[in-house]
């Protein structure tokens, strides 16, 4: 539960908080990251891969017809690394500045998934790129990383807030 009360002089509101948990689920960054690390989950889930090929028993990768973190297990670990990392930033609401560190960190996590599928399909495997074409999985990749970049931001624009309310005292 919320109180606003706006101070004499000084024109913006402040919250005070009622409950014992404090915890600050409300603010658009956490909802980001929340999502982030949904779509960033959703990897673990047999049904999605992010490359989708004609199923080809000649490669192990594409026997299934996908390449997902079955095929490689350390997708499975960086995507697990940057879903547990959007979720623990979402609880780092008290020190913005290592929030923002945790989101660009889940960043980085995504992107280099990504660019480890690129690696192991064009350079190791060598696999036959006719054919392929980008799965839901990829595409909650980029979104995932898209969403944590829009956290990061949000949370520097609140960071930004605080500075400049705190000049105002």
């Amino acid at each position: 539960m919320e109180i606003f009360n706006t101070r004499p002089g000084i024109g913006f509101c402040t919250t005070v908080y009622l409950s014992p948990t404090r915890t600050m689920l409300q603010r658009i960054q956490s909802l980001f990251l929340l999502f982030a690390a949904g779509l960033q989950s959703i990897q673990f889930l047999p049904q999605f891969g992010l490359l989708a090929a004609p199923p080809n028993p000649q490669h192990a990768y594409l026997a299934d017809g996908l390449i997902n973190g079955r095929d490689l297990s350390a997708l499975w670990v960086l995507f697990g690394l940057g879903a547990a990392m959007s979720l623990v930033a979402i609880f780092m609401f008290k020190n913005r500045k290592q929030q923002v560190l945790v989101a660009r960190l889940s960043i980085i996590t995504i992107l280099f998934a990504l660019l480890l599928t690129v690696y192991q399909v064009h350079f190791v495997q060598k696999l036959p790129v006719e054919g392929m074409t980008p799965s839901f999985g990829l595409y909650a990749a980029v979104a995932s990383a898209v969403l944590a970049m829009l956290a990061a931001r949000a949370i520097r624009k609140d960071e930004k807030l605080v500075r400049s309310i705190d000049r105002l005292r």
